[in-house]
């Protein structure tokens, strides 16, 4: 992943990122692409790479109650064709991203967060193992639950996960 670059601003407003929005990815109104003859199943994680042509950029305010606050620069671009690829050709950007995000919030004055597994052996549990954890939590593990959540958010979100999470979040509350 190349450093971050220096964004220009926008009518007189900062840029303080990019946002990416495809277009043409089966969201309901569109046909789905053809990929490469995999068989999934549900829960499966794969990586995606998806050819792409900027269509449009807009910029929209980072907080939506401040419209001229910083803003967010969202390009906008196409898909036209999608490959299934082998997961360790994109595991360094991954990282790197994760990386770039949490720094970002740190510098928004948050706690740096999620960058390492909430306890160790964390990364060798399947899903199912975290789920069986999370259904053990109370409100005593609210520190933790936050922690796990920062993690899986910034090393890619395994969706099961984080539904639990949402969900037990929800019940406390």
């Amino acid at each position: 992943m190349s450093p971050t670059p220096s964004l220009p601003d926008f009518e007189g407003l900062p840029v303080n990122g990019v946002r990416l929005e495809i277009r043409n990815i089966a969201g309901g109104l569109v046909d789905a692409m053809d990929v490469n003859p995999i068989v999934l199943h549900q829960g499966d994680e794969f990586d995606v790479t998806v050819r792409c042509k900027l269509r449009s950029i807009r910029h929209d305010p980072e907080d939506k109650d401040v419209p001229d606050g910083p803003q967010w620069r969202v390009q906008i671009a196409s898909a036209s064709r999608a490959v299934i690829v082998d997961p360790s050709i994109a595991e360094k950007d991954f990282a790197a991203q994760a990386e770039l995000l949490a720094q970002r919030e740190q510098i928004k004055g948050q706690q740096k967060a999620g960058t390492s597994p909430p306890w160790l052996g964390y990364d060798d549990l399947t899903v199912d193992e975290v789920l069986e954890r999370i259904d053990g939590f109370d409100e005593s593990d609210r520190d933790l639950v936050n922690t796990l959540e920062s993690y899986e958010e910034s090393n890619g979100g395994r969706s099961k996960i984080l539904k639990a999470i949402a969900e037990w979040k929800t019940a406390l509350d």
